[in-house]
């Protein structure tokens, strides 16, 4: 199976940063290149899996589709609710049961579970952090809305199979949209469905695409590595500074956002980074009782920005007309999105998820992370 994951060739990347892999280019999960590194396969091995959905599973979930629920389901409704997907999950875990011994089902089985329930407490930087699920581009001849159903039905089951369930919006599954971006390049960040709520982890459903754009990843830890051998002072600031934002309140009056750092520590010990570049600059919480000032934050997120932007190209991939399904973990990497072109299309769906296992350490720095989301998934920061 030939994977979307690519490497780039020659990165530019500064002879400073110290990055965990070896230039080139991964196709088929071997590398080409002048040199292949160690440091190569424990990346691909630790990091990242692409997985194809058995087609038997695929084919079943359409003829429950078909067959019980779009007879029901209204017009223009994309978005399936929990009691639908929770219907197919019983028919999903039935046909991985009846068909274990299968070695595509043995493998899917096996990654899925890595993904959704690694442990990581023998090595906090070795762990599945990106998964490429293909297959779910079976042709089912319905309109856009019925496709864009099917898909959100089918991955949401497939996922709370494994333990990892989409987070609310109000009464409904959370789900965001991305049609055709304006021509420019988002950097490294992470997903925010408001001020107080980080999806542990995110979904992205391609739907329909012809754009060669690609979304990168950049590691938490070597980001954090860096900026610890470079720039020791700009961490310091980053681990313990408050900061904040102005946005404009429902009211029409502006207002601080909630108080936060950017460099966190998950509960298992790994570093979250709590940065999300878009709407408005940082700025200090509260200056006057702070032992940093605005132009020390102002350049310690530079620096930050600037490591970001040295390895985020080097860990790539395109969504394109297969219509791949991308799970990253949140809260162990930042994404960003190269340049898209106005005139290609590119429609995508994005599910904001989090682990239903509280026996597991949580990956979320928030208390309130079963509470429901009231603000609208228009807040996800994807465009």
């Amino acid at each position: 199976m030939k994977s979307r994951f690519l490497l780039k060739q020659t990165p530019k990347i500064s002879s400073k940063i110290q990055t965990s892999f070896w230039p080139g280019v991964l196709s088929g999960g071997v590398f080409r290149g002048s040199s292949i590194s160690k440091l190569n396969n424990i990346f691909i091995r630790n990091y990242f899996r692409s997985v194809l959905i058995p087609q038997g599973l695929i084919s079943s979930a359409s003829k429950f589709y078909i067959n019980e629920l779009q007879p029901y389901v209204a017009s223009g409704n994309f978005n399936p609710s929990f009691e639908e997907s929770s219907q197919l999950q019983i028919k999903i875990n039935r046909y991985l049961r009846d068909n274990s011994q299968l070695s595509e089902v043995k493998n899917f089985t096996k990654i899925l579970d890595e993904f959704a329930n690694r442990d990581s407490s023998t090595n906090k930087n070795d762990f599945l952090t990106v998964l490429e699920l293909t297959g779910l581009n079976q042709p089912l001849n319905q309109s856009l809305t019925q496709d864009i159903y099917f898909k959100v039905l089918t991955i949401s089951a497939i996922i709370e199979s494994f333990g990892i369930k989409r987070l609310t919006d109000g009464d409904s599954p959370a789900i965001g949209f991305a049609n055709n971006s304006e021509n420019k390049f988002l950097p490294a960040h992470c997903d925010k469905m408001n001020d107080d709520e980080t999806p542990q982890f995110v979904g992205i459903v391609t739907i329909k695409s012809n754009s060669k754009a690609f979304t990168f990843f950049t590691e938490n830890h070597l980001i954090y590595k860096n900026l610890k051998m470079h720039h020791p002072q700009s961490l310091k600031i980053l681990e313990e500074a408050l900061i904040c934002k102005i946005k404009l309140n429902q009211k029409g009056f502006f207002e601080k956002t909630k108080p936060h750092k950017i460099i966190n520590y998950n509960d298992d010990g790994s570093i979250f980074l709590n940065y999300n570049f878009l709407d408005n600059p940082y700025i200090l919480f509260d200056p006057q009782n702070s032992k940093y000032s605005q132009k020390e934050v102002d350049k310690a997120i530079e620096d930050f920005s600037t490591i970001c932007l040295n390895l985020g190209e080097s860990f790539k991939f395109v969504c394109d007309e297969k219509n791949n399904v991308l799970f990253f973990d949140n809260c162990k990497v930042l994404h960003g999105l190269s340049i898209v072109n106005p005139k290609d299309i590119r429609k995508m769906v994005y599910l904001p998820c989090e682990s239903v296992d509280n026996s597991k350490p949580k990956n979320i720095i928030k208390k309130n992370s079963h509470q429901k989301v009231k603000s609208s998934l228009n807040s996800l920061h994807h465009q």
